[in-house]
């Protein structure tokens, strides 16, 4: 059965709009216009915007959940101000071609299926020399259980099939070398995940970059929360004392034409170098100083702190109000979601472009998909969710109705005729009207189907300042707000209806999202993951992907 991913990407183009001193926007001063926008939201769909301050407890098949009211003040529901400032931006952002302002910090990740390399670790005082090392398996259970990962023991070994291993005692021959507890592998009473790694001799890489290093200790984090945290926090402790002290650590290595990837583990997942800013355009990078700032970043602000430490920020000259309910009575039932997690930014294939099949964030030429975005539930059914019964990992939530409506304004302080129209634009998706099927995206559960709304500017006002004072607020007239053109892949994004009919749904074999990612991975090649199908963008004419990945 096909499906539509709920959320898809617009396309990056390369920053057309350019940069320039924040003075040159607001150079005709006697143009500026002050002033407010008088704006109303109704929900097409419930929307969720949650009171995480002090949730209470509900009941469903005698298990306790988490249970969060609608945000409200005083009795009366709200939307904050801020929640409506970040999606407008965002689409100020994609309308206008201006930089990608996100604080998105994270990394790439993904497993390769690739085996990785059996190698040792030195600290010298210029830095982390790779070594080639021998794995021998301790199939036989040599090694004490007091023993930890990183010490030292001498060992006698066996070799059957071209495969080493640890002998059950110790005979004729002995070599000294460094335990590694991490790998499980089966062995004739259970599972052991002991192993011993011992220098060949030969150096892989004398002086590795610092930035590998970086990575291999965001693996470490990812493994302290993982089910192997206990053996992980001796590694890791170890691997500080070792940085701190000097001398050796087992580890396993890949390396490709992107580099080093390094683990405690062998079938590891390899976190790559490069996070999302490292790939945008040059172009698109976000802001960082005044003297450079493209035009979201000259109208909402920005602030900056770059790996120098070099800082930056500018004023806004909008301000959104929170948005107020005009009636009381508006708030649904509360529901139990299925399981909502953070984006995944190990699926590269939906996150990430490349001419090839193979690719991974630090292939040379890999761009971003582009700026994301979810699709409109044009036929959301609250009531058809399936929940999931995992009090750790989902909650009750209290909707909005569909048809709820809230009102609120945006200032606008010293700007010029164009950034107005374009602030309209954003807001109104350049349709001001109710019956309007190009509609934003805003709260809680925006994958499941929540949040679409519509907002309608209803008045305008503008306050002219002279002889040191400001005049009383003058009205302008609605055909005086000019909406900017928008682009076609855009619209078709904020369509309300542009996946009416079409099965929303995170990919998924057998209800499992895990299993349809990996029949999507066939075994890696070169040490580049290879994939057989990837994320439609909002370009493409067919927006949906199959069941089965090979089809």
């Amino acid at each position: 059965m096909a499906f539509v991913n709920p959320y898809s990407f617009i396309p990056l183009d390369e920053g057309s709009a350019g940069k320039k001193e924040w003075s040159e926007y607001y150079k005709d001063e006697e143009g500026l216009l002050t002033g407010r926008l008088d704006c109303r939201l109704v929900a097409r769909n419930p929307v969720i915007i949650p009171d995480q301050m002090d949730p209470e407890k509900k009941s469903y098949k005698d298990k306790k959940y988490d249970a969060y009211p609608f945000m409200t003040v005083a009795g009366k529901p709200m939307i904050p101000g801020s929640s409506l400032r970040g999606v407008v931006r965002s689409l100020f952002e994609a309308i206008t071609d201006s930089c990608v302002y996100t604080n998105d910090d994270y990394y790439f990740s993904s497993r390769t299926n690739i085996a990785k390399t059996a190698g040792m670790l030195e600290r010298t005082k210029n830095g982390w020399r790779l070594l080639a090392a021998n794995r021998y398996a301790d199939k036989d259970g040599f090694i004490p259980e007091s023993k930890k990962t990183g010490e030292k023991i001498a060992f006698s070994w066996y070799e059957i099939r071209g495969k080493l291993y640890v002998s059950r005692e110790l005979q004729g021959r002995q070599i000294d070398g460094y335990i590694l507890k991490m790998n499980p592998m089966r062995t004739e009473t259970g599972y052991s995940s002991h192993s011993i790694f011992v220098p060949t001799g030969d150096t892989v890489e004398e002086t590795l970059e610092e930035k590998y290093i970086d990575v291999f200790k965001e693996n470490l984090k990812k493994y302290i929360d993982g089910a192997a945290k206990e053996k992980a926090k001796i590694y890791k402790e170890r691997f500080e004392k070792t940085e701190k002290e000097g001398g050796m650590i087992p580890v396993w290595y890949e390396k490709s034409e992107g580099g080093y990837y390094l683990a405690p583990s062998q079938l590891s997942r390899n976190i790559y170098t490069r996070k999302p800013k490292d790939i945008l355009p040059e172009k698109l990078k976000p802001c960082i100083r005044r003297e450079s700032l493209c035009p979201a970043c000259a109208l909402f602000g920005f602030v900056s702190k770059t790996n120098s430490g070099e800082t930056g920020a500018m004023g806004s000259r909008v301000r959104f109000t929170d948005a107020w309910a005009t009636e009381k009575n508006i708030l649904g039932e509360y529901t139990l979601l299925p399981i909502l997690s953070s984006p995944r930014t190990s699926s590269l294939e939906f996150y990430l472009r490349y001419g090839e099949d193979f690719y991974h964030a630090d292939t040379p030429g890999v761009e971003l998909s582009g700026r994301k975005f979810y699709w409109h539930h044009s036929g959301f059914n609250m009531k058809a969710l399936k929940p999931d019964e995992n009090p750790k990992m989902t909650s009750f939530m209290q909707p909005a109705d569909a048809g709820s409506e809230f009102c609120f304004n945006v200032y606008f302080d010293r700007i010029t005729k164009g950034q107005l129209d374009q602030l309209y634009t954003a807001i109104t998706l350049g349709e001001n009207s109710e019956d309007s099927n190009l509609c934003l995206k805003i709260g809680h559960g925006k994958p499941l189907g929540f949040g679409s709304v519509k907002v309608i500017v209803d008045k305008a006002y503008k306050r002219v300042y002279s002889d040191d004072f400001y005049k009383p607020e003058v009205a302008i007239p609605p055909e005086e707000l000019t909406a900017v053109n928008i682009p076609g892949v855009i619209k078709k994004a904020m369509d309300y209806n542009a996946a009416e009919g079409l099965n929303i749904d995170y990919p998924r074999v057998n209800g499992r999202i895990f299993t349809w990612f990996a029949k999507n991975r066939p075994p890696a090649d070169r040490g580049k993951a290879r994939f057989y199908k990837k994320l439609p963008l909002a370009t493409n004419r067919d927006i949906t992907l199959p069941e089965d990945t090979k089809s």
